[in-house]
């Protein structure tokens, strides 16, 4: 009798903590309403863009943001053709997340004449995202700086000497009063302009809604001054059904202009296409591709 309750007792004791086992998962439900992170799944970098600011510049949003680190492979020193001379810093990396946001920000130079530069990422800790490595590639306009020696640190590290010649700083105090208007120039034959390049940063490839469709260019970038004249050019498509586009700008070269780069935004119409495959290229470069 004793053996039985015994018996008893213990299949009592399992059962209950079968029942109220602490910790215990339950299996997802494989039906309607399960969530699965497909790797392959397209992913947002969650960076509200503001077409007044470059890609890389910080926001007031970034304060709700976390802050994380990325891998330089490349920080090489620009100088453009213009006096007094304007430098721009060419970054190439990894950012680690591809849902995050690259960040650049350029200080002014210190006691010790030493640009200070941040590059990092900013990302939505609430946003899950494929573990996959983000590359970048962009140019940081670094302007011109008064007469002098300085050295170019990013995240810490020097990168470059730079050495501003005399006379910049006349040309740094220009106003706006010294600025003309070039265009109305132009027309009256008065003035003999000069081609310049422009620094291009980002093409992006856009199809109006209409039939049929009507296509267009997206170019942003920077122009030397902001006396230079910003010109687009378009032509084919060829027998290779390629496409040229030409982006560049005029300036008068006698005229006297406050020594800052200038950001640019153009839209370059590209017109329909019969069917076919077609190829752009901006400055000789591939930059994007239609299927009509």
């Amino acid at each position: 009798m004793f053996r039985k309750l015994l018996m008893v007792l213990i299949a009592g004791v399992f059962l209950l903590s079968a029942c109220a086992a602490p910790g215990a998962q339950q299996l997802p439900d494989s039906g309607e309403g399960q969530v699965t992170e497909d790797p392959d799944a397209p992913v947002s970098s969650g960076d509200p863009q503001d077409p007044s600011l470059p890609a890389w510049a910080p926001r007031p949003e970034d304060e709700d943001l976390a802050r994380g680190e990325v891998e330089i492979d490349t920080a090489e020193l620009l100088t453009l053709e213009s006096f007094p001379p304007q430098f721009m810093l060419h970054l190439t990396g990894l950012i680690q997340n591809p849902c995050a946001g690259l960040r650049v920000v350029v200080y002014d130079p210190d006691a010790n004449n030493e640009i200070h530069v941040d590059v990092y990422s900013v990302y939505d800790l609430a946003v899950m995202c494929a573990q996959a490595q983000e590359s970048f590639d962009v140019n940081i306009p670094l302007g011109s700086l008064p007469e002098g020696e300085y050295r170019v640190l990013v995240n810490g590290e020097p990168v470059a000497d730079v050495v501003s010649p005399q006379g910049s700083v006349d040309h740094l105090q220009a106003t706006d009063e010294l600025e003309i208007e070039v265009d109305d120039l132009i027309d009256e034959g008065e003035v003999n302009m000069i081609e310049r390049p422009v620094q291009v940063q980002s093409t992006e490839l856009v199809i109006r809604e209409s039939m049929p469709p009507q296509y267009a260019l997206h170019v942003v970038g920077t122009l030397p001054t902001p006396c230079h004249q910003l010109q687009t050019e378009v032509s084919g498509p060829d027998a290779n059904n390629r496409i040229e586009v030409r982006v560049y700008a005029l300036v008068d070269p006698e005229i006297m202009c406050a020594q800052v780069i200038e950001p640019f935004e153009t839209m370059v119409e590209l017109g329909s296409l019969n069917p076919g495959r077609y190829q752009v290229l901006l400055n000789g470069e591939a930059a994007a591709t239609i299927d009509g």
